[in-house]
C-alpha cells in the first residue's frame, strides 16, 4: 500500500508540473504590458484626430463672382444651386455665377474699368481682350501660384502654359478645347438636302461665295439671307494670324513672321469684295455679323441660309444642331493651324483685387479637373436638363431651362460626356487633332501692349467705326482706303513696330 501510495502521489505531481508548463505562455501573453502601437495607442491620439488637410467645413465660408460669356438660362439658378452644394462640399466655397450673354463685353468693359469688384472674369484675344487688361495690371500674376495647384497644371497640354504667358508671366488660366483651327461653313442641312447638295459637294466648296447657287436656292425658297464672315475670324479667313486680336488690326502670314496690318493686305480686300458681291444680289443682311444676338435669333428662325465662323471640329455639326435647335453640316474653310490665339481665345483671369486667389484657383481646378463639376455646370442636372442614353450618349431635354451651348468658355470640354451625333471617341479624335495640327512659328508668343497701349486704344476704336466694310454694305475701296489712312493716324505704324520687335526677340530667343 505504501508502494502504490507513493507510486500515486509521484504521478500526481508529474501531471501538476505538465499542466503549469503548459499554461506558462498563455500567463505571459496576459501578463505581459501591451507595449505595441497597434493595441497601446487609443482611438483619441491627436493623429487620429487631426488630419493633415484642414476639412472643408472648418475652413472660412468664401463667396466668389465668376463672370462668364454664356447667355443667360431660364433654370439656371437650380443650376448654380446645385453646382455650389458640391462647390462648398469640396471647398466650403460658393461661386455667384454671371451670365452675361450679348451684353458681356459692354458689361465687363464697365466693371473693369469703373473698379467694380469682382473675382474672376472670363477673357480672351478677340472679347475682353487678355493683353489689354494685362497691361492696365486688371489681372492678377498667378505664375508663382500655379506650383500650389498640380492638377490644375497638369491638366494642360504641352504649351498651353506658354501661350498664356505675356512678359514671362502667366496672369489666366486657359479652358481647353480644340486648338487647332480653321472656321466652320455652316449650312442648315434640310436647305442643303432640298437644293440638292451633297456632302462631297459642300466639301469641295472653300468660301462662301462659291456657294452662290445654294444661297439663291435658300432666298428664293426661304427668305434665307447670307451673314457675312465672323470678325473674330477675318485672320484665318485670309490666311493669317492676329497677334491681339481683330481691332488691333496686326498680324502675321501663316509660316511668315513680318508683322502687317490685315485690313491693308489684298486678301482683306479680297474677302470684302466677295461680300460686296454677294450683298450686291441682296443676299447679305450685315447686322447678322454686327449683331449676334439677333444672328443666334435669325439662325434658330432657319433665316440664315449660310455662315462661317466658329470652328471645324469633330463632332462640331452635334453641338452647333445643340445650339441652334436645327440639323446643320459644317466643312472647313482652309488649312487647319495651331496659334497662340486659339488658345487664347477662351480664358479666365482673376482679378488683381480679388481677396481670395487661392480660392478661385481651386474652383478653376475644378472646373478644369473635375468631370462631374464641369459637366454640370456646362449642361445641368442629369434627368432634369439632359439624360445619358444606353450608348452613353447625352441627350439635352428639349425646354429643359438649361443649355448654354458653351462649354468651351467654361472649363476642360474633354471631362463633358459626348452628345448625340457626336462619335464616341470625340475627345480622343480632338486630342489627336490638336497633338498633329500644323504649329505657328509664333507659337507661345503673346504680344506684350503696356508699351503702345494708347495706339492700341486709338486703332481699336477705328476698327469699330470701319468694320462694317467687311459686310459688303459700304464700297470696297473707297472704304478701305479711308479706314488705313485713319489708321495710320491712330498710331497703326507704331503698333507695328512694337510688335514686330517682340516677335523679332521671341524668335531669337527660340
Amino acid at each position: 500500500m505504501k508502494k502504490w501510495l507513493a507510486l500515486i502521489l509521484a504521478l500526481i505531481m508529474v501531471l501538476g508540473l505538465v499542466a503549469c508548463g503548459a499554461q506558462e505562455p498563455a500567463d505571459e501573453s496576459v501578463d505581459e504590458p501591451a507595449d505595441t502601437p497597434a493595441v497601446e495607442e487609443p482611438a483619441d491620439e491627436p493623429a487620429v484626430e487631426e488630419p493633415a488637410e484642414e476639412p472643408a467645413e472648418e475652413r472660412e465660408h468664401v463667396t466668389l463672382s465668376f463672370y462668364a460669356r454664356c447667355n443667360e438660362q431660364p433654370d439656371e439658378a437650380t443650376v448654380f444651386a446645385a453646382f455650389n452644394e458640391y462647390c462648398e462640399e469640396k471647398l466650403n466655397t460658393t461661386v455667384e455665377w454671371n451670365f452675361l450673354g450679348g451684353t458681356f463685353s459692354d458689361k465687363v468693359a464697365v466693371m473693369i474699368n469703373s473698379g467694380e469688384p469682382y473675382d474672376a472674369v472670363w477673357t480672351s484675344y478677340w472679347q475682353n481682350d487678355y493683353a489689354t487688361n494685362v497691361a492696365r495690371g486688371a489681372y492678377l500674376d498667378i505664375t508663382d501660384m500655379l506650383a500650389d495647384y498640380p492638377a490644375l497644371y497638369a491638366s494642360m497640354p504641352e504649351g498651353f502654359w506658354e501661350a498664356t504667358k505675356i512678359g514671362g508671366r502667366v496672369y489666366a488660366v486657359p479652358c481647353q478645347q480644340i486648338a487647332a483651327r480653321s472656321p466652320a461653313i455652316t449650312v442648315i442641312t434640310e436647305y442643303a438636302e432640298a437644293f440638292g447638295m451633297s456632302r462631297e459637294d459642300q466639301t469641295n466648296r472653300h468660301s462662301i461665295v462659291e456657294f452662290e447657287d445654294y444661297i439663291q436656292f435658300c432666298y428664293d425658297n426661304y427668305g434665307a439671307m447670307v451673314a457675312p464672315y465672323e470678325e473674330a475670324n477675318f485672320d484665318k479667313n485670309c490666311g493669317y494670324e492676329f497677334l491681339n486680336g481683330q481691332a488691333s488690326a496686326i498680324a502675321v502670314k501663316w509660316g511668315s513672321t513680318e508683322v502687317v496690318n490685315l485690313y491693308a493686305t489684298e486678301e482683306f480686300k479680297a474677302l470684302c469684295e466677295e461680300m460686296a458681291y454677294l450683298y450686291s444680289k441682296g443676299y447679305v443682311e450685315p447686322q447678322l455679323e454686327l449683331d449676334t444676338d439677333y444672328k443666334r435669333s435669325e439662325i434658330i428662325s432657319g433665316r440664315v441660309s449660310i455662315w462661317c465662323g466658329g470652328t471645324y471640329k469633330p463632332g462640331g455639326e452635334a453641338e452647333e444642331t445643340n445650339t441652334y435647335g436645327i440639323e446643320l453640316r459644317q466643312t472647313p474653310r482652309g488649312e487647319t493651324l495651331m496659334t497662340t490665339t486659339a488658345i487664347t481665345a477662351t480664358m479666365w483671369g482673376i482679378s488683381a483685387g480679388c481677396e481670395h486667389p487661392d480660392r478661385v484657383m481651386e474652383v478653376l481646378e475644378l472646373l478644369m479637373t473635375d468631370a462631374y463639376a464641369m459637366q454640370l455646370i456646362s449642361y445641368g442636372v442629369e434627368g432634369t436638363h439632359y439624360t445619358v442614353n444606353d450608348e452613353g450618349f447625352m441627350e439635352i431635354t428639349e425646354n429643359g431651362g438649361y443649355n448654354p451651348s458653351q462649354s468651351w468658355a467654361l472649363g476642360n470640354v474633354f471631362l463633358t460626356v459626348p452628345m448625340v451625333g457626336q462619335p464616341a471617341d470625340v475627345w480622343e479624335e480632338t486630342a489627336e487633332i490638336n497633338a498633329n495640327a500644323n504649329v505657328s512659328k509664333l507659337i507661345g508668343f503673346t504680344l506684350d501692349v503696356a508699351a503702345v497701349e494708347a495706339e492700341v486704344t486709338n486703332v481699336t476704336s477705328t476698327y469699330e467705326q470701319y468694320k462694317a466694310v467687311a459686310t459688303g454694305s459700304l464700297p470696297v475701296e473707297e472704304t478701305l482706303a479711308e479706314f488705313n489712312a485713319k489708321l495710320e493716324a491712330a498710331g497703326i505704324d507704331a503698333l507695328i513696330a512694337e510688335a514686330q520687335a517682340q516677335v523679332d526677340a521671341f524668335m531669337a530667343s527660340k
